[in-house]
């Protein structure tokens, strides 16, 4: 349910009675999502076309989801508007990481942890620091990074 907190807290509507107050009570200046929930019994579709915050989604290419495999998983991303301040809504995708990497097991699990940590301290160094761009960091072996 971290994930799906997660996305509660930065304001995506939901058909479980979760109001706002305390969705979306804007308490955070950048939110980080790992292996969301697309549409299904949390989030009606377009749950997170109001999200105007910076947001990080990380999944994987095995990263399967309660409804639709692992390509629902970026849904929340895609629903994103992408006037963020400073543009700084990204999605990364890592090859092979199944969603019990994301708890800290499975195969892979060290390499998958450590994109994980450099793609977050990346996300979170430039909001911090002000820099303005929220420019994305250079490419890294093993992950697909896109913002807007």
């Amino acid at each position: 349910m971290g994930a799906e907190t997660v996305m509660l807290e930065a304001g995506a509507r939901n058909m479980i009675g979760i109001a706002s107050p305390p969705a979306g009570q804007d308490r955070f200046d950048a939110y980080v999502a790992l292996s969301p929930e697309g549409p299904g019994i949390i989030f009606p579709e377009h749950a997170w076309s109001e999200i105007h915050k910076p947001l990080l989604i990380l999944t994987g290419t095995r990263d399967q989801s309660l409804k639709g495999g692992p390509a629902a998983r970026q849904v929340p991303w895609h629903d994103l508007p992408g006037d963020a301040p400073r543009k700084c809504q990204w999605m990364g995708v890592i090859t092979d990481a199944t969603h019990m990497n994301f708890a800290g097991n499975g195969p892979n699990t060290d390499n998958v942890e450590s994109l994980i940590t450099q793609t977050i301290t990346a996300f979170l160094r430039d909001l911090r620091n002000g820099h303005g761009t929220c420019a994305l960091p250079s490419p890294t072996a093993g992950m697909t990074l896109q913002a807007k």
